[in-house]
């Protein structure tokens, strides 16, 4: 066999030639596809967080009033009476952006009860105080149950209402914030001032 060394030599020539080349060019993509696999390793996209709680911007405008009701300021029956307090104060932007919070003032004003209100006396008279809050007005609603059925007599003291109005905060937002039924609570954390507001009598 006769082998052509001339030849043979070349082709070895262009091996050496073409093996560093072809090193460098899989080393190249071979980095390349180590880099794509690195940015596109990443897993399905967890589930949303939760939003945090949004945070009371600017000051806060809470007031409050006492407003008295004589015997004859109360109309109704024997199902219950009721008495409307006119209120400029209660907008609609108080309405449906704000707090409206009424207490009565029960035990010779010693103690304010958030509405709506029910107590049981000791000969069991049953005695419920609620309230409507409408714009432009509070209707307070007084009724007595005995031994089952209605058994309203008009109110023969002068009852006495504490509003609180609490601007740019809903109802919701302030129960969240204070315990509602603390009104000494509620004064502090809302640093509520007391300010003259329209209604029927005020002390």
């Amino acid at each position: 066999m006769i082998i052509d060394l001339c030849s043979l030599n070349f082709k070895i020539l262009i091996m050496k030639t073409l093996k560093p080349q072809l090193l460098k060019g899989s080393l190249k993509i071979f980095s390349f596809l180590i880099l794509i696999a690195a940015f596109s390793c990443e897993g399905p996209r967890g589930p949303s967080g939760s939003d945090g709680l949004d945070g009371l911007d600017g000051d806060i405008f809470a007031y409050s009033a006492t407003y008295q009701v004589d015997p004859n300021d109360w109309d109704g029956d024997i199902d219950g009476v009721f008495a409307t307090l006119p209120m400029a104060e209660i907008t609609g932007d108080i309405y449906d952006n704000g707090a409206v919070l009424v207490y009565w003032m029960n035990d010779a004003g010693q103690n304010f009860s958030i509405l709506p209100y029910w107590y049981m006396d000791s000969e069991g008279l049953i005695i419920n105080v609620a309230c409507d809050i409408y714009i432009g007005s509070i209707d307070i609603f007084y009724q007595e149950i005995f031994d089952g059925l209605p058994d309203t007599i008009f109110p023969e003291q002068t009852e006495y209402f504490k509003v609180v109005i609490i601007e740019a905060i809903p109802l919701a937002t302030v129960k969240s914030m204070v315990d509602i039924n603390d009104f000494d609570a509620v004064t502090k954390t809302f640093n509520v001032t007391v300010k003259e507001v329209g209604g029927i009598k005020m002390q």
